[in-house]
C-alpha cells in the first residue's frame, strides 16, 4: 500500500506557504502581522484566553518565516474525524459495519493516540462513538499489516465519498477548483466551531482522491494557521483552554442579593426545590415546566455540587444585579448544573462502551494468563525445591548413618583400646611379680 497523501502525511504547510510567498502579494506581511500580534499578546494579562495555544501558533508562524528549515506537516486526523463523525450518511454507513469490526476499530482507538481531552468533550455520545470507530480505522490504515490497511482505507474513502456526494457534484465540475468556491460552499458550516475547517479538510481529501487541483489564495494559507491553532486546542485538557480571572466588584460581595446567590450556588439542591422568591412564583413554575417538557424533573440536579472556584466564576462572570438579575442567574445556574449532570451521564455511558468492556475483559484475560503463568512457575519452583529437599534429606540421612557408623566404630575402637590397655597392665604386673620372685 502506497502510504502517501493527506491521510498519511497531513497537509505540508511550510513549503506550501514558502512557495506561495513568491506568488501571493502580502502573504508574508499577513503572517508577520499575525505572529507579531500573538507575541505581543503573550505579555498581556491572561484573562479569558488560550495563551498556551497562541504560544504554539506563534512558534509555528515563526518557523514559517525561516528561509530554511524542516517541513511542517499539519495533521488532519481530528478534522476528518470531526466532520465524518457528525455526517448523517457516514453515521448510517458506520452502523452497517460488522460488530467485530466496530470493536476492533474501537480497540485500536483505545490503544493508540488521538485522545485529545478537549476534542472528545466537543462530541455528543453518538458522535463520540462514531469518532472512536473512525480513529481506529485511520490507525489501521496507517499502522496495520496485511490486507487490513487496504480494506480500512477503502472503507474510509467510501464513507467520505458517500457522505459528500452532493459536494463532489457541486464542486468537482472541472479539473481545477478555486479555493474561493470551497470557502463559499463551506460558509454555512462556520457557525459551528471548527466545523468549517473540518469540511475544508474533507474537500482537500476528495480533491486528492479525484485528482482535482485546488487553486489556492491568501485565505487558504491563513486558514492553515487557524487549523494549526485548532489542532493544538483539541489536544489540550479542557481546563487548560479557558483561563478565567475572577475579579471583585466594589460593594457587590457585601450585598444581600449576592449573599442569597452565594448560598444557593453553594447548595445547588435548592435549585431542585425551586426558587421561593416572592414575585417569581410563575417564573419558578415556568422553569419546572421546561424540565418536564424535556422529559425530566429538576430534582435530578439535587446531587450536583459546584466547587468553590466554579461558584466564584459563575457569580463573577454573570455580574447579576438585584431583582433584574435573578432570572439571568437562575438560567445560568441551571445551565451549569445541567452541563455537569449531562457530563456525568456521558461519562457513565462511555464507561460502559462495549469496546471498554472488551478492553477490560482482555486485560482480565491477560492478568489471568499472567497469574496462571506465575502459578505454573511457582509450582515448578516448588517441585524443584521439593526434589532438592528430598535429595538433601537423603544425603542428610546418609550422612547421619555414616556418623552413627563412625561413632560405633570409634566406640568399638575405644573399648578395644581399653581392653588392650588392661591386658597390658596385667602383663606388666605379671612380669613385675615374676621378676620379684626370682
Amino acid at each position: 500500500m502506497n502510504k502517501k497523501g493527506m491521510i498519511f502525511e497531513g497537509l505540508k504547510v511550510r513549503n506550501e506557504i514558502k512557495k506561495a510567498m513568491h506568488q501571493e502579494h502580502g502573504l508574508a506581511d499577513c503572517i508577520r502581522e499575525e505572529n507579531g500580534y500573538l507575541q505581543a499578546g503573550e505579555a498581556g494579562p491572561a484573562g479569558k484566553s488560550t495563551v498556551g495555544c497562541e504560544k504554539e501558533l506563534s512558534r509555528v508562524l515563526g518557523k514559517l518565516m525561516e528561509e530554511d528549515g524542516e517541513e511542517i506537516c499539519l495533521d488532519v486526523t481530528y478534522f476528518l474525524v470531526f466532520a465524518a463523525s457528525q455526517n448523517p450518511v457516514c453515521q448510517e454507513e458506520l452502523k452497517k459495519l460488522a460488530p467485530d469490526q466496530i470493536l476492533g476499530y474501537q480497540q485500536k482507538f483505545l490503544d493508540h493516540g488521538y485522545h485529545g481531552d478537549y476534542f472528545l468533550s466537543c462530541l455528543g455520545y453518538e458522535a463520540h462513538y462514531f469518532a472512536q470507530v473512525l480513529f481506529g480505522m485511520l490507525e489501521e490504515i496507517r499502522e496495520g499489516c496485511g490486507d487490513n490497511p487496504e480494506n480500512a482505507y477503502q472503507q474510509f474513502v467510501g464513507l467520505i465519498r458517500k457522505g459528500w456526494r452532493s459536494a463532489r457534484r457541486e464542486l468537482f465540475t472541472e479539473e481545477t477548483l478555486e479555493f474561493e468556491r470551497i470557502q463559499e460552499w463551506a460558509s454555512p458550516y462556520t457557525e459551528q466551531p471548527a466545523m468549517g475547517m473540518s469540511q475544508l479538510c474533507i474537500i482537500y481529501l476528495l480533491a486528492e482522491i479525484f485528482c482535482v487541483e485546488i487553486k489556492k489564495n491568501v485565505n487558504y494559507y491563513l486558514i492553515l494557521e487557524c487549523m494549526i491553532d485548532r489542532n493544538t486546542i483539541w489536544d489540550c485538557k479542557k481546563e487548560e483552554i479557558l483561563e478565567y480571572e475572577v475579579w471583585g466588584r466594589a460593594g457587590y460581595a457585601d450585598s444581600s442579593f449576592c449573599r442569597m446567590l452565594t448560598e444557593t450556588v453553594r447548595n445547588p439542591f435548592q435549585a431542585a426545590l425551586g426558587f421561593q422568591v416572592e414575585g417569581y412564583e410563575e417564573f419558578d413554575c415556568y422553569l419546572q415546566n421546561l424540565f418536564h417538557l424535556g422529559g425530566i424533573d429538576r430534582n435530578v440536579l439535587s446531587g450536583e455540587i459546584l466547587d468553590e472556584r466554579s461558584r466564584q466564576i459563575l457569580l463573577e462572570l454573570g455580574e447579576f444585579e438585584k431583582n433584574s438579575g435573578i432570572e439571568k442567574y437562575v438560567y445560568s445556574l441551571y445551565i451549569v448544573l445541567l452541563s455537569g449532570y449531562v457530563k456525568k451521564c456521558l461519562d457513565k455511558i462511555r464507561e460502559e462502551d462495549p469496546a471498554r468492556w472488551q478492553q477490560r475483559m482482555d486485560q482480565q484475560i491477560k492478568e489471568k494468563e499472567a497469574m496462571e503463568k506465575q502459578l505454573k512457575e511457582l509450582d515448578e519452583h516448588c517441585r524443584i525445591i521439593k526434589h532438592r529437599t528430598s535429595e538433601l534429606e537423603e544425603k542428610l540421612e546418609c550422612a547421619e548413618r555414616t556418623v552413627r557408623r563412625k561413632e560405633n566404630q570409634l566406640l568399638r575402637t575405644v573399648k578395644q583400646h581399653q581392653s588392650e590397655k588392661q591386658e597390658l597392665i596385667k602383663l606388666r604386673e605379671s612380669q613385675y611379680n615374676t621378676g620379684k620372685a626370682g
